[in-house]
């Protein structure tokens, strides 16, 4: 009988390590959308599979490697920067953005954008979702209005000549799949400006507000179309329920952890394909 107390308590024992072993492997494979920086490989430090670019965007195996993905560890700052510029050697793809508003057509540009105040991320598990947030304040400049002509765009009203600053926005991956979601960190105004000229149909302070989401993410960049942010719908001209707002353009994100490292580009990946 002892020993049948004995063989049934090991029995118990192992079931009980097993199931953690069960439960430790389940949460071993997330789900999520996080960030890694993409850096070079040591020479002769090179793994199975990697990158050929430095955006971690061309995916490669064997000798073809040249980058990988660092990880950045949960909860860990890291500060942000982004550009309209895929890389940092090719020129700025201009963004457009375009609304009809009480049926004029308005279109306009934006050719760079600065990451200002205390731009950051970090990754973090939320349940069993990876996820990468943070928070950033963009300054565009220049920014025109090209349709209707005579519009001259202020940052307000007797401020800065076509420059806007958004409201501070959070960026994150969090339920969005393989894209990021741009939003504004309280409430729902995105950005405002002043527009004036004496033949421009549309004057005074003009609002937008929601989010967008890219409608691709690819490496360190994530890109927008006209066609995807418009039938998100979640981006409003005017007011929460005005015309519907669609962008065409890029953001390409980088980082770094402290302001004695150089920024290296921020790569967004699916959990388990790192």
């Amino acid at each position: 009988m002892a020993g049948r107390r004995s063989t049934f308590g090991l029995l118990l024992i192992f079931a009980f390590a097993l199931g953690l072993v069960v439960v430790q492997s389940a949460h071993a494979v997330p789900t999520g959308t996080t960030g890694f920086t993409c850096q070079p490989v040591e020479p002769g430090g090179a793994g199975t599979k990697g990158f050929k670019d430095a955006h971690c965007k061309e995916k490669a195996e064997g000798t073809a490697v040249k980058y990988e993905h660092a990880t950045i560890l949960n909860l860990n700052t890291t500060f942000l920067k982004v550009s309209f510029k895929k890389t940092p050697t090719e020129e700025a793809e201009e963004t457009t953005i375009k609304a009809t508003i009480a049926g004029i057509s308005t279109e306009f540009k934006a050719g760079e954008v600065e990451a200002v105040g205390f731009p950051f991320m970090h990754n973090n598990f939320v349940g069993e979702e990876h996820q990468a947030t943070g928070t950033l304040t963009w300054h565009l400049v220049p920014f025109r209005m090209e349709t209707p002509a005579g519009c001259t765009v202020r940052e307000k009203e007797g401020g800065t000549i076509e420059a806007i600053t958004t409201k501070e926005l959070k960026i994150t991956t969090a339920g969005q799949g393989m894209a990021v979601k741009i939003e504004p960190a309280e409430g729902t105004l995105f950005a405002e400006f002043f527009v004036e000229g004496a033949g421009c149909p549309i004057k005074g302070v003009q609002k937008i507000f929601g989010s967008v989401k890219s409608t691709s993410l690819e490496g360190s960049t994530a890109r927008f179309t006209h066609a995807g942010t418009t039938e998100q719908g979640t981006l409003r001209y005017g007011s929460a329920v005005g015309p519907k707002i669609g962008i065409n353009g890029l953001l390409t994100f980088s980082a770094r952890a402290n302001e004695t490292e150089p920024y290296t580009p921020l790569s967004f990946t699916t959990t388990g394909e790192g």
